[in-house]
């Protein structure tokens, strides 16, 4: 059996770009935005209604310009997003935004403009919470750019963070440009308590009173008797005309939301009852008689057919 063996160049450059990657992770700005994922998850399960997972998650300097992951893709929408602490780019590759259209049945535009907007508010709140002041994310029309002109990109910010979003066996992949070094700043001077506000938090830490104790006894409720409903009288004159909704329904059916967005004009849809079947008579939800459908002066009617009890009604 053949085993497949590196060549010294190749395990060279492996080398070298493991060394790479390790400089340009940053664990601090990674660490920090990692508490924005389940708040992200949260959200995009209702965007795409279905199961999402978020992985392949960290956050790494750029120095300035782009790797080759990126200026190799064949295009790239990228959304210019001001925030606060400075200007950002949201980048995705065009062919997951085709993918996830395809998913959504809307257009490409669309789908990514929902799924940015979606990602901008969530991290508005989640740094909000985390810096301390209010943050709101201001999101530029989009640029596609090809891969040319993704190389010729300047002024590009300090930091990239990564999110590869998983949806119904599909994912895309979702790219963050922003000047990590100033949100990193602004965390640090909020974590940073002046001495003065620490002595004072202190003090009233000491100068808290002392709870009082306080003696409880068991108490011994006596018993309640309470008639059995059979046994209890009900005074109907009282509620007799107070007006109940009673809705008849003819048949119903289960359908996917798939297949409900794709409905039109014209369309039949089967229900699960045979034709001549009787409808179903309902009270407060509740299946109290069968009827029969029938034309009473130019307005649908209902004959009955089968009835509930008096009692069952009641309980209705």
């Amino acid at each position: 059996m053949n085993e497949y063996q590196f060549t010294q160049a190749e395990m060279n450059a492996l080398s070298a770009q493991n060394r790479q990657f390790d400089s340009l992770f940053d664990q601090e700005l990674t660490e920090m935005l990692q508490g924005a994922n389940y708040l992200l998850e949260k959200h995009l399960v209702q965007f795409f209604a279905a199961p999402i997972c978020i992985d392949g998650f960290y956050a790494e300097k750029t120095l300035g310009r782009l790797g080759r992951h990126y200026i190799d893709a064949d295009e790239l929408y990228i959304f210019p997003v001001t925030f606060q602490f400075g200007n950002t780019l949201v980048m995705i590759h065009a062919k997951d935004a085709e993918q996830m259209a395809g998913f959504l049945n809307v257009t490409v535009i669309r789908a990514i403009e929902l799924l940015v907007e979606e990602f901008v508010n969530t991290v508005s709140e989640f740094l909000t919470e985390l810096t301390g002041y209010w943050h709101y994310g201001s999101i530029l029309p989009v640029k596609k750019l090809a891969a040319a002109e993704i190389g010729a990109l300047t002024q590009i910010p300090s930091h990239i963070v990564h999110y590869n979003i998983g949806f119904n066996s599909s994912s895309v992949e979702l790219f963050w440009l922003l000047p990590g070094d100033k949100l990193s700043e602004k965390t640090r001077f909020r974590d940073a308590v002046p001495t003065v506000e620490k002595q004072v938090r202190s003090q009233r830490v000491m100068n808290v009173k002392q709870s009082k104790v306080f003696q409880v006894e068991i108490y011994q409720f006596d018993t309640l008797a309470v008639d059995h409903p059979e046994n209890v009288k009900h005074p109907l004159d009282i509620v007799s005309d107070v007006t109940i909704p009673v809705i008849a329904e003819l048949g119903m059916t289960t359908m996917r939301l798939e297949d409900i967005m794709k409905l039109k004009v014209g369309e039949v849809i089967t229900l699960k009852k045979a034709a001549g079947d009787p409808a179903d008579v309902y009270i407060f939800d509740k299946n109290v008689a069968k009827a029969e459908i029938m034309v009473v002066d130019e307005h649908l009617g209902l004959r009955i057919l089968e009835i509930d009890s008096g009692i069952d009604r009641i309980k209705s």
